[in-house]
């Protein structure tokens, strides 16, 4: 897989439109907050030195002293993410259905991999790497790679 044409699971390379931080600059909420907080949330979503839950963290504390509607828009900004997770994982699980046998136990790994919400993101792609270069059916390789280039595609 050529890293610099990937972004599925988080493996790096060009962001997809449905990236964390191309859909949190687009939000309503990111446009309502003070600059100086923008740049801090903007900071922070890139960070890849952050596991997910302290990004989640990291943004949850300085939403604690911004005002009402600010944190309602934040809250209604979680709940469309939530939202699109879910769609992702029904689609997520669609593709598992159709996978070989083969393909399964590495889509598993990745996935389970992907959803940690604890590991540091610059640890995750290292990880997803090792994972993708172990597979050594060319079926199953030629598969997950399909699955890399759809998801690369929406």
């Amino acid at each position: 897989m050529d890293s610099s044409n990937r972004r599925c699971f988080g493996v790096r390379g060009k962001k997809s439109s449905h990236s964390p931080e191309r859909s949190l600059s687009n939000s309503d909420f990111f446009k309502q907050v003070p600059d100086d907080v923008r740049d801090n949330i903007s900071q922070i979503v890139k960070d890849d030195n952050l596991s997910l839950n302290e990004r989640q963290c990291h943004i949850d504390n300085l939403m604690k002293d911004q005002n009402d509607e600010v944190k309602t828009s934040y809250h209604e900004y979680k709940s469309q993410m939530d939202s699109m997770k879910q769609h992702g994982r029904e689609k997520t699980d669609d593709y598992y259905n159709n996978l070989s046998d083969k393909a399964k136990p590495y889509f598993n790994q990745m996935k389970d991999l992907h959803e940690n919400r604890d590991i540091k993101e610059s640890d995750k792609h290292g990880k997803l790497r090792e994972i993708y270069d172990s597979i050594d059916d060319n079926s199953a390789r030629r598969e997950l790679d399909h699955m890399l280039r759809i998801k690369e595609l929406h």
